[in-house]
């Protein structure tokens, strides 16, 4: 039964993120399993919001009134869900009434993938390999990081109801980061409400959700502008990477911080080459700004889409001679909702112990200490044990075929190489003595957090194997008809001049 209320939590907050993306306008449609992943990390995000906000003004409550929302959200969906199945079956049988004796539905309703036999194998391989990790995921225990650092966090949550303001000031928790955001944390904490037992194996339930997201996301995204078949061939290098079985049954917050930087990389990237509604690059901000809410090393990313986006804007607006201010507008302002936590941690002096200060006298002191770092990183991405092949694909791909017109492919690249680049200096000022145990100890769990986002580049720099990605597909003619059907299409380009800061009419 515990399991079975951990679902329906989750459940919950793919309902609340549904309900959220629609009402802000936010669709991308890539794909309904896409829309369902998307929603899920929008879900949680939101509701961990919420539920830290309540916990501002009555602690002792605010995971009876997370749960309450969650349980609002998923009866509002399944609602909604039976009244649409109800209309698709009156729609079925209209269909099959209307159509004359003996006679066959559309040809593209029965249509077979002819040509792509090999697709099949691969999907069976991939969904095996995908079954295989998550039930490594259930059936493992949660790590020492998943535990003391994230679950103990949660029980706490779950026995005061909330996140009291005692929590930043008592410093005999210090060694578990008390500094550190609280989606994953609080997110457990509601599952273990809604059970009624604080059971460490119910955190790998919540893993098991983010990972199935990675994988979903993954697939639609590299489907979208390549094709199935480079789809497959993507989630089988990701499942084939022995980083990703270790990760996984960790518990830890970088595998949902990598999903979070992959979905949220993957729209900012995708707006950026075909620039459609606004509201779709508000959503990728929103999940890149999230996924600093997961963990404070999801800044780099949020910090170099940022930067992307500048720069775009800046070239939109030469361009245009008009300042396009809308598109930075738009993607500064999810950042917002992390006001109340950061304002939280400045108000009681919570500081991390294990980083100095940023100074410049601190960098120029331990300066001598890039090389070393720089070599560790080197050394990290050519590990075989942890990463196989992947970065060393990757970094031939690039070679290969430079991201010179792409810029959803430079935009990919340079957050990568931003996150990674940023770890040598990260380090620089570690407190640690000796600072290379600090690096030995989560160095892997650092670059884990853009793998998926690297391969994401890695499917985008190969050519599609076969087929003609929806990306570049035609909208159909009713639905190009439609009115308001070019702001719901991905990649619409309808509504790019209202992007740049002019008014539509």
């Amino acid at each position: 039964m515990p399991y079975v209320l951990a679902v329906a939590v989750l459940a919950g907050m793919t309902a609340a993120g549904h309900l959220l993306i629609r009402a802000g306008g936010m669709r991308w449609m890539l794909s309904a399993p896409a829309d369902l992943a998307l929603a899920f990390l929008v879900g949680a995000g939101a509701t961990s919001l919420v539920t830290y906000w309540a916990s501002l003004l009555m602690p002792a409550w605010a995971l009876w009134l997370g749960l309450g929302l969650l349980a609002a959200a998923l009866a509002w969906a399944l609602g909604l869900g039976g009244l649409h199945a109800g209309r698709y079956l009156r729609y079925v049988g209209s269909v099959r009434r209307d159509r004359p004796p003996g006679g066959r539905l559309a040809p593209s309703d029965r249509k077979l993938a002819r040509g792509r036999w090999w697709a099949y194998p691969l999907a069976a391989l991939a969904l095996a390999d995908a079954l295989l990790v998550l039930r490594e995921i259930v059936r493992s225990d949660p790590g020492w990081d998943g535990l003391f650092v994230w679950g103990i966090k949660a029980r706490y949550f779950f026995a005061t109801g909330g996140v009291p303001q005692t929590y930043f000031s008592d410093l005999s928790r210090d060694w578990s980061h008390i500094d550190y955001p609280f989606l994953l944390p609080v997110s457990e904490a509601l599952v273990y409400r809604a059970a009624g037992v604080a059971d460490e194996r119910l955190i790998m339930v919540v893993i098991a959700a983010f990972f199935i997201s990675m994988l979903v996301l993954l697939h639609e995204l590299v489907r979208f502008w390549r094709g199935e078949g480079m789809a497959l061939v993507a989630i089988l290098v990701l499942l084939t990477i022995p980083a990703l079985w270790s990760f996984a049954g960790q518990g830890m917050a970088d595998l949902p911080l990598a999903v979070f930087v992959l979905a949220g990389g993957g729209l900012v990237a995708t707006w950026l080459e075909r620039p459609g509604s606004l509201r779709q690059l508000v959503l990728g901000a929103l999940l890149l700004a999230m996924a600093v809410w997961v963990k404070r090393e999801g800044l780099m990313a949020w910090a170099a889409a940022g930067v992307a986006v500048g720069v775009w804007a800046l070239m939109a607006s030469v361009r245009a001679r008009r300042l396009a201010w809308r598109p930075v507008a738009g993607y500064l302002a999810p950042v917002l909702v992390l006001v109340p936590w950061l304002a939280d941690l400045a108000l009681h002096h919570v500081v991390d112990r294990n980083y100095a200060r940023l100074s410049l006298g601190w960098l120029v002191q331990h300066g001598h200490r890039l090389p070393v770092l720089a070599h560790a990183l080197l050394a990290e991405l050519t590990r075989l044990p942890n990463w196989g092949l992947a970065w060393v694909l990757v970094a031939a791909a690039l070679v290969l075929s430079p991201p010179l017109r792409s810029s959803a492919r430079g935009f990919l690249l340079w957050v990568v190489a931003a996150h990674l680049l940023s770890l040598p200096l990260i380090y620089t000022f570690s407190t640690w003595v000796p600072y290379t145990d600090h690096v030995a100890s989560s160095i892997d769990r650092l670059v884990f957090q853009v793998l998926p986002l690297a391969l994401l580049l890695l499917a985008l720099s190969i050519p599609r194997l076969a087929g003609r990605p929806a990306a570049w597909q035609p909208a159909p003619a009713a639905e190009a008809a439609r009115p308001g059907a070019s702001d719901a299409r991905v990649g619409s380009t309808a509504t790019a001049p209202d992007n740049l800061g002019r008014s539509s009419s």
